[in-house]
């Protein structure tokens, strides 16, 4: 289907769940809550399945510092806040669950780069942090891996 959160060009009251992911962040909050009310059965639930990063350890916080420093853009605006504004502050059920992952050097490396606010290769401040970011790796790994902790968090809402 070629179609965006703000023009699905599905039937109106013809969905029961709205179920949305990490690319939520994404979305034209007002056009999408829109359309959504729109689409959305009377009965119809929102349900948003978020992975977030998990500071505490001392290579999560490392990690989360330099992104904060070489970001191009504010990226720690919690995604509940969010909500609450995009929900109107309706009630909301949310649950957490502990997701952590395990990643290599490579892995770790794509997660960084997927993200649109890290400098791209062309910049010129690019290889200073991708320095940095492999002696975070190099004084946190054991054998080759570090441990990455994210959380998942799971909401379900109605807003209509």
């Amino acid at each position: 289907m070629d179609a965006s959160s703000e023009c699905t060009k599905l039937e109106s009251e013809s969905i029961d769940v709205i179920v949305c992911g990490q690319a939520i962040h994404w979305f034209e909050p007002e056009e999408t809550k829109k359309e959504f009310l729109r689409i959305l059965k009377p009965d119809g639930f929102i349900v948003i399945i978020n992975n977030r990063r998990k500071p505490g350890s001392e290579f999560m916080n490392g990690y989360v510092e330099l992104i904060r420093k070489y970001s191009e853009s504010e990226v720690s605006k919690p995604l509940n806040t969010n909500l609450v504004d995009f929900l109107d502050s309706k009630a909301i059920y949310k649950e957490v669950f502990e997701n952590p992952q395990i990643f290599d050097l490579e892995r770790l490396q794509g997660d960084l780069l997927s993200y649109s606010y890290i400098p791209s290769e062309e910049e010129t401040i690019f290889s200073t942090m991708l320095s940095e970011f492999k002696l975070l790796f190099e004084k946190h790994n054991k054998s080759g891996m570090v441990n990455f902790d994210y959380e998942t968090a799971l909401y379900v809402c109605k807003i209509k």
